[in-house]
């Protein structure tokens, strides 16, 4: 539930969901993979350094995720919003999967771009459809997955948050358990411990009314500093030393939240206008990876995999990517299937 899309707490989503969004598809617009080569500070320092930035993208979804779910939500509250995952989560995610799945096999039984293509996951029984739309094998929606087992998880999460002290003891102790347990980080375990820390957020500090709505919870140039300070220093070490992700994962998007309000400030809620294009975050999530395939895929045929080469895709991916969905976004955005594929965002 957003309040007035007026209000400096919803300016303030729909900003972190654009850059979350941005993040995403740098993320996935590194180059040195689908190149052949590794991916690390010692060979290619400019991508992988951004990269490890792009990491906190997903864990800020599932933590605005958690929030929104949880915002002023009491026991009665919890069927409605489930029911309306169905329609925002749950058959967006079946169908793009679907679609993609569709393509890719399509795509497949091309001979020119068969050539230039290699399925992990065979396509040549329903079984293997179904396989491939449920496990997410050609799309990045993994994440929007986990987010419908956290929202069915949503009578035990309200149980941890209920006190606040339980919930935050929950956070620490799922944390520690992800630190000494070496939890995947494509499991749904990982990310529980972002998701219980935007669950405690939204239901104990940003009730509708509160004053967390109506301007910034941290405030003053002390707090800019200490909030800066430490996102550049866990920034760092993450850079150097990639085992300790996990908590560059966790503190970012937590830092991020927070730290924007001393940044930004109260002024933030008047001269921050969204724009209709800003809407479009989930159109573009859903469909970036294909076009970021198949674009680094036509250059890895005609240019060398050289350093220059790696790094210039790098950057000119998100930059050619993001406008070219949003054109079709705003072409598209009027028709009953955009709205259907978006969850009627």
């Amino acid at each position: 539930m957003l309040p007035d899309r007026s209000s400096w707490f919803s300016r303030k989503v729909v900003l972190m969901n654009v850059i979350a969004t941005f993040l995403i598809v740098l993320l996935h617009s590194e180059t040195p993979l689908r190149f052949g080569q590794s991916l690390d500070l010692g060979s290619h320092p400019f991508i992988f350094t951004v990269f490890t930035l792009t990491q906190i993208a997903v864990p800020l979804f599932f933590f605005i995720s958690a929030l929104l779910f949880y915002r002023g939500c009491e026991w009665k509250d919890i069927p409605r919003k489930l029911y309306r995952r169905i329609f925002s989560l749950l058959i967006p995610f079946l169908l793009w999967n679907l679609i993609w799945v569709a393509v890719y096999w399509a795509l497949a039984r091309i001979p020119f771009t068969a050539g230039r293509m290699s399925l992990a996951t065979p396509l040549d029984t329903p079984l293997q459809w179904l396989d491939a739309v449920w496990n997410t094998r050609f799309t990045p929606l993994w994440f929007i997955k986990y987010l419908i087992f956290f929202c069915l998880l949503s009578p035990a999460v309200m149980l941890l948050i209920r006190n606040k002290w339980v919930g935050t003891v929950a956070v620490a102790g799922l944390l520690t358990a992800c630190v000494l347990l070496h939890w995947d980080s494509f499991s749904l375990e990982y990310w529980a411990p972002v998701y219980l820390a935007g669950a405690l957020a939204g239901r104990h500090l940003y009730k509708p009314g509160s004053e967390a709505e109506s301007g910034p919870v941290v405030r003053g140039p002390a707090a800019a500093v200490c909030f800066g300070a430490a996102f550049l220093g866990i920034y760092a070490v993450a850079v150097l030393h990639q085992e300790l992700w996990v908590w560059w994962q966790f503190a970012g998007p937590l830092l991020i939240w927070y730290g924007f309000d001393a940044f930004a400030g109260r002024s933030f809620g008047e001269k921050f206008t969204v724009r209709p294009w800003m809407g479009a975050t989930f159109f573009i999530y859903a469909t970036h990876y294909f076009l970021i395939n198949s674009g680094q895929t036509l250059v890895r045929s005609f240019l060398p995999a050289s350093p220059a080469v790696l790094n210039i895709t790098f950057i000119l991916t998100p930059l050619v990517t993001i406008p070219l969905i949003l054109l079709v976004a705003r072409w598209a955005r009027d028709w009953k299937i955009y709205k259907i594929l978006t969850g009627g965002r």
